[in-house]
């Protein structure tokens, strides 16, 4: 049984309902994304993907995007399919650096 308006109104702003934040926004993960090129692509928790530009970032968010990090975003219809718009990152990917 699905969850009614009122359920959806009533739960924390924070929460997630099917990978879409309750702001409108949705959620996925870094599939890939070049600085050098300016874009690459996030792939939505439910698994499909969505091309990323660099232009679609957020004004405060870094460019270094890396294989892993989640992010929320908006998704709109681009010229060539789903695009990621005011893109952040929210938790950063575990990474095996060499210091």
């Amino acid at each position: 049984m699905g969850l009614t308006q009122h359920d959806v109104s009533d739960a924390p702003l924070a929460s997630c309902l099917d990978g879409r934040w309750e702001n409108g926004m949705e959620s996925g993960s870094i599939k890939w994304f070049s600085p050098i090129k300016g874009y690459g692509f996030i792939t939505k928790d439910d698994g499909t993907d969505v091309f990323v530009h660099s232009t679609g970032l957020a004004l405060t968010q870094d460019r270094h995007l890396f294989p892993g990090d989640t992010v929320e975003f908006e998704q709109v219809d681009g010229d060539r399919g789903p695009k990621a718009l005011s893109v952040k990152k929210t938790a950063s990917a575990e990474a095996d650096i060499a210091q």
